[in-house]
């Protein structure tokens, strides 16, 4: 954890500054707890929480937040985060040495990108894995086919084998010699083996020339299959390092940083064992077992470099619905399908060639999790009780299959660990088979590094702190998970409403002037802050800040993930067959499909890349801000509080630190959009609460908590600071139920101006943009006011859908514009329907186009609201508000508000009358008439009449039937229809 710096010192508070009243209070408080109470409690029985778990963090809170709070789950978060990137990390670290096979829309010059052809990815797919599976080298280096290799093993006596293995250097002269003094059956038994393990291993790696010759390849092929071996190879490496290193455990602590930033595995090895050998010497009472450890590191090694060496491929099936077969020759056919369809296809051409015991079914994904926390070891000592066959070794190894195969997930590294005995069905595209590949090593890699300390500093929390080791556990297994929670629901989100909508990149790109800004503010004050806010902008764009140290720092932040998030989304949905850039089948319809499909992706990346853009931008300014900071308060590592800078005002927006109301499909759906406004309000709270009590560092961090709402309210003015709509909400729904047409809003606005003029009110209201000639309406974006959605509903209206729809956030509006699209389309207005389903950027631009055309801005209903000119236009095309606009929609939508409420009001006192008319109750007619007289006295601006001829209308409705109710409210040309059918009924 970054070292807590030192913040600027303050002057001494005065005897009646607000400093000296807090602390009166604090004093005042803690007085109180002491206070005795009846039947022997004390306040302080009523206040204590000791082992409890705040409300805040038990629902919307953030899992950053409560690490800041507690040293105990700190340990948790960091652990988890540190599994989260490393995940990046190491997927992307061998998905990169692969650009063309694993293609990343990330950049503008991506869109220039091409998928790889039908025909290259069936080209590859030869040599890669009918290299890892049908092909070995023979003594002298040449390719040869395992059948004729197998064939002339099986022509060999032992004595034959024995002299080719001594001459390969697989077995010294003097285990041979020890070993031919054995008896004949076992001496035969033990040679053969060896020679089976050693020489009759399957796999090359194809030269150039071997793959011009024996594939035909191209040059364009070849630079294809080398992509393929380079990234295998580098996932491989590093998943051995990591292998080493969770075996080691804390006997590698010292060289562990050391043997990463190796990057080789074979060095790593070396290191790890002498390190190991050192530590035995060291330590006599645990020799035996470090220096068997040490040896471990080789033999790992060396079984990764025989895999490379070997051009090791991965057989890798995709899909749900299984398939299992006898094929003709007696080999074992199994496979897996993503559909149904496919499925039964295959099925069928099977039955059509001969294969017998052909069966389907589909697969479970959620098997695997009853061995969860289950270790292979385990599984292994308990062979021979699960009723496996064989005795011993074999047995171990038959429980350590069966555990793969049940205890790991679907697309597990640990399932290529399965012996491949040439089962037929696995997948040859080898794009999504690497893409697979380097992802699931990714997350082994990272587990075998992190999921140790996750765990045991879960366990570390002490039992007294049962809801907060709750909180940690929940935590480590909900980042485990590998499964989407509506990834894809939640990028249509995105797309619909900040995607394409340079608006809200420039709105995104305020963040490090509204939050970085003031944190910052803490360390050596206001002045410092600006002027290093300042700098850092005008070189955040630029390859170098001009400061080596500096530069160093930045460029390990972003491969880190710090300064640049790192995601991996398009490689985990190139693993699943949803690859960025798709290749066709090589037919006319799979092609058109596939070009369609990557038109789309790319356009997809321009659509987001705007917002990405300025995420980036900011990211990076607060970095430099932050970092050049640290170095004039000679804090002593700065990189570390930049980081921390980052972390607290560009926040966290991974797996691991969302709530835990925010977790799952239907969570994390509702909480889209919902973060930002959750970390502010933590970092708000953190800032306030900094350092003791009438410390320097609580002094300041109070400042930087009012100069951060300052700038808030500089920017929003009072109707953006945090929670004021669903305050004005509570307010107004307490008056109006108590009989007034009351709008806080409305009264704020004539309060601000009796007391400051009509601008200074409205500057009060929405700060800059309040103020006169300030084009458009940034208030309404940068606004914090609704935090808590559907507050609207404790207020008096007629309609309370779009409140409901607000509970259910950008997903609500989005199913109720759906099913309006729907009516539409019903209706036989299709244009209409996409125009209602278009995103909010869509939306924006053809808005402006329409007030180019008409000169106005037009409501939902194509009626004139305002004259426009052609700036306010444009303004509205890239998704600003024009504020001529904001300020008549806001004032017409104020007013029918009262129109809406006093006829409400109206419709009841109304109803009222008629009901004591119909009853004839002098009682109920009083208290109408006084219901009446009390509207009007509270609410003299709104004043209501009732119309005694329309109560008489509705007595006498009153005094009919239903059906001639029904009747009358028919059109007159149906009148006769719905008589004839309602006395039918009758």
């Amino acid at each position: 954890a970054p070292t807590q710096p030192t913040r600027s010192v303050p002057q001494q508070p005065s005897a009646f500054s607000r400093s000296a009243l807090g602390g009166a209070i604090d004093q005042a408080l803690n007085s109180t707890r002491d206070v005795n109470l009846p039947a022997g409690y004390k306040v302080a029985d009523l206040l204590d929480s000791n082992g409890k778990l705040g409300w805040w963090h038990k629902t919307v809170g953030t899992q950053y937040n409560l690490a800041q709070r507690s040293p105990e789950f700190k340990r948790v978060y960091d652990a988890t985060q540190s599994f989260i990137n490393d995940t990046s990390h190491y997927a992307n670290d061998a998905a990169n040495l692969a650009p063309t096979m694993l293609p990343k829309l990330e950049h503008w010059k991506d869109i220039l990108k091409s998928p790889i052809s039908a025909e290259n990815t069936k080209a590859i797919a030869a040599p890669i894995f009918e290299g890892t599976l049908e092909w070995a080298r023979d003594a002298q280096g040449k390719p040869v086919r395992m059948d004729d290799k197998q064939a002339a093993a099986a022509a060999m006596d032992s004595e034959q084998k024995a002299r080719a293995l001594f001459k390969a250097g697989k077995l010294s002269e003097k285990v041979l010699k020890m070993w031919q003094g054995l008896p004949v059956d076992q001496f035969n038994a033990i040679i053969d083996g060896k020679y089976e393990r050693e020489m009759l291993k399957a796999g090359v790696v194809w030269t150039d020339d071997e793959l011009k010759s024996m594939f035909k390849a191209t040059p364009e092929q070849i630079k294809l299959y080398h992509e393929f071996r380079h990234a295998t190879d580098r996932s491989l490496s590093n998943l051995a390092t990591s292998e080493m290193l969770k075996y080691a455990g804390k006997d590698a602590d010292a060289v562990r940083a050391q043997a990463l930033d190796l990057g080789d595995h074979d060095k790593a090895a070396l290191l790890l064992r002498d390190h190991l050998y050192q530590l035995a010497a060291a330590s006599p009472d645990r020799a035996e077992t470090l220096n068997a450890a040490g040896d471990k590191m080789i033999e790992i090694a060396d079984h990764a470099t025989d895999m490379q060496k070997r051009g090791y491929a991965p057989l890798s099936r995709f899909g749900t619905f299984t398939l299992e077969a006898t094929l003709p020759t007696g080999e074992r056919y199994f496979s897996l399908f993503e559909t149904a369809r496919e499925r039964a296809k295959m099925q069928r051409m099977l039955a059509a060639d001969g294969a017998t015991g052909v069966r389907a079914g589909t697969m479970s994904q959620e098997d695997y999790k009853l061995l969860q926390g289950v270790s292979p070891e385990t599984i292994a000592l308990f062979g021979q009780m699960l009723g496996l066959e064989g005795q011993g070794s074999e047995a171990k190894d038959l429980a350590f299959q069966t555990y793969i195969k049940r205890g790991t997930a679907n697309r597990s590294a640990m399932k290529r660990l399965l012996k491949r005995q040439g089962i037929a069905g696995f997948s040859e595209d080898a794009g999504r088979v690497l893409a697979g590949f380097v992802y699931s090593n990714g997350r082994r890699t990272s587990s075998n590094l992190h999921m140790g300390e996750m765990t045991q500093a879960a366990n570390d929390v002490p039992k007294e702190s049962g809801e907060l080791k709750d909180a940690a556990v929940r935590l480590t297994q909900y980042v485990q998970n590998p499964q989407e929670e509506a990834q894809g629901l939640r990028g249509l989100l995105f797309a619909q409403y900040l995607g394409g909508s340079v608006a809200s990149a420039m709105v995104n790109a305020t963040q490090p002037f509204t939050i970085t800004f003031p944190y910052l503010s803490q360390f050596g004050g206001v002045g410092k802050a600006a002027r290093q806010m300042a700098a850092a902008v005008k070189v955040a764009g630029k390859d170098t800040t001009g400061d080596a140290a500096l530069d160093k720092a930045l460029k390990k932040a972003e491969e880190d993930g710090i300064v640049s998030p790192q995601e991996i989304h398009q490689l985990q949905a190139q693993a699943q067959g949803k690859s960025a850039l798709k290749s066709g089948d090589g037919t006319a319809a799979g092609n058109a499909a596939a070009k369609a499909s990557n038109a789309m992706a790319k356009l997809g990346l321009a659509w987001g890349k705007v917002f990405g853009v300025a995420e980036q931008f900011n990211r990076r300014v607060t970095f430099i801000a932050a970092y050049r900071t640290a170095v004039d308060q000679n804090m002593p590592n700065p990189a570390a509080f930049a980081e921390k800078a980052v972390n607290e005002t560009q926040f966290v927006y991974n797996k691991g630190n969302k709530p835990q109301w925010a977790r799952g499909a239907i969570g994390g759906t509702l909480f889209t959009f919902k973060q930002y406004s959750v970390n502010y309000l933590e970092m708000l709270s953190r800032m306030a609460s900094a350092g003791a009590p009438g410390s320097p560092e609580r002094a300041a961090g109070r400042k930087a908590a009012l100069l951060a709402v300052a700038v808030l309210f500089l920017i929003g003015g009072s109707d953006g600071l945090p929670f004021e709509s669903n305050i004005e909400d509570l307010i107004d729904g307490f008056m109006q139920h108590l009989g007034y047409n009351f709008s806080s809003k409305r009264k704020k606005q004539e309060f601000f101006a009796n007391l400051l003029g009509e601008d200074g009110g409205r500057f009060l209201n929405k700060g800059l943009s309040g103020l006169p000639g300030v084009p458009i309406d940034v208030s309404g974006r940068m606004g914090m006011g609704k935090l808590i959605p559907g507050t609207g509903l404790l207020t008096k209206k007629a309609d309370y859908s779009s409140d409901v729809a607000e509970l259910l956030g950008p997903a609500g509006d989005l199913v109720k514009r759906a099913g309006t699209a729907t009516g539409q389309v019903l209706d036989g207005h299709p244009l209409d329907a996409l125009t209602t389903m278009q995103s909010v950027a869509a939306r924006n631009m053809m808005k402006s186009v329409d007030m180019l055309k008409t000169d106005s801005y037009r409501d939902s209903k194509g009626r004139k609201v305002i004259d426009t000119t052609v700036p306010e236009a444009l303004l509205k095309g890239v998704g600003f508000q024009p504020n001529n606009v904001a300020r008549v929609q806001e004032a017409t939508g104020e007013v029918q508000q009262a129109i809406a409420l006093a006829r409400l009001r109206q419709g009841e006192i109304t109803a009222a009358f008629a009901q004591a008319m119909f009853e004839k109750d002098q009682d109920k007619m009083a208290e109408a008439r006084t219901m009446l007289k009390r509207w009007n006295t509270d609410n003299p601006e709104s004043p209501i009449r009732v119309n005694m001829a329309g109560v008489m209308q509705r007595v006498k409705a009153m005094r009919e039937d239903k059906a001639t109710r029904i009747e009358k409210t028919a059109p007159k040309g149906m009148r006769a229809a719905v008589k004839q059918q309602l006395a039918a009924a009758q």
